[in-house]
């Protein structure tokens, strides 16, 4: 007997990394399917391969909804889709535009780069969380109009 993928899909939505992996353990499929198809979460740290995790981003990418990047020179530019919450820990001396509008609901953002950067809020229609350390051209109104969604802003600005 053969357990749909889309079924996996589903209950994987409702699943934590624990509960995951029971249903892992339950048979050889579910198992598989766990290991290698489903990931909610991947974090990239500086030791890392950026073309592994993209290609890893690429591959997870039905059901991966957190993803988190330290210590990445511009990481945007090797970002290939934006799930639905982003934690970046890097230097970014360039503006974020996305191609289209994505669908992330949460995204910090701490700067190391000394330099002003402008995010085009439009392109992020859905986000509900938004915190930043650095130097951001944006202001807290101009994110509120364009974030309908929005709850949460939090800016602090180096000195």
């Amino acid at each position: 007997m053969s357990i749909p993928i889309e079924l996996l899909f589903y209950i994987g939505e409702f699943c934590g990394n624990k509960e995951s992996l029971y249903i892992a353990l339950t048979c050889s499929e579910a198992y598989n399917f766990f290991n290698n198809r489903f990931v909610k979460s991947m974090h990239y740290k500086s030791s890392n391969d950026v073309y592994d995790f993209v290609y890893k981003m690429h591959k997870h990418a039905r059901s991966l909804k957190t993803i988190q990047i330290n210590n990445l020179y511009n990481p945007q530019i090797w970002i290939p889709f934006y799930p639905s919450k982003i934690i970046l820990q890097c230097s970014i001396n360039d503006d974020i535009n996305p191609r289209e509008p994505v669908m992330t609901e949460y995204l910090s953002i701490i700067n190391y780069y000394k330099i002003y950067i402008k995010i085009n809020f439009e392109k992020f229609p859905m986000l509900k969380v938004f915190k930043y350390q650095g130097w951001l051209l944006n202001s807290r109104d101009d994110i509120k109009n364009k974030c309908k969604n929005i709850h949460t802003i939090e800016l602090m600005n180096f000195h």
